[in-house]
């Protein structure tokens, strides 16, 4: 529940940023661009409301090795989208024009 209070707030700022790059595009992101990254960010939601959130869930009535691990490598899908999606979005930010 703790961690709720610093993600939720984080995630629901990034999707308003992530639709906001879409609706109102900026001149260096092409408009594909911004589509990739609003579905590279329902993956992500995707990921942790069905994977992460159940292990969560699971875990508050005590410890199970299968959910952890479980947890874990469901992760890496968020993990790999963020990482892409950082990568995509700050390059598009700063050289965009250039291309």
């Amino acid at each position: 529940m703790r961690t709720s209070i610093v993600v939720i707030p984080a995630m629901l700022c990034e999707l308003v940023t992530g639709f906001f790059l879409l609706l109102f595009p900026v001149n260096q992101v092409p408009i594909d661009w911004a589509y990739v990254n609003v579905i590279m960010l329902a993956g992500i939601w995707m990921s942790t409301f069905f994977l992460q959130v159940p292990c969560h869930t699971k875990l508050t009535t005590g410890f199970n090795l299968d959910t952890c691990n479980r947890l874990v490598s469901g992760n890496w899908i968020r993990t790999l989208l963020w990482s892409v999606r950082s990568i995509t979005l700050l390059y598009l930010l700063t050289n965009g024009s250039q291309s």
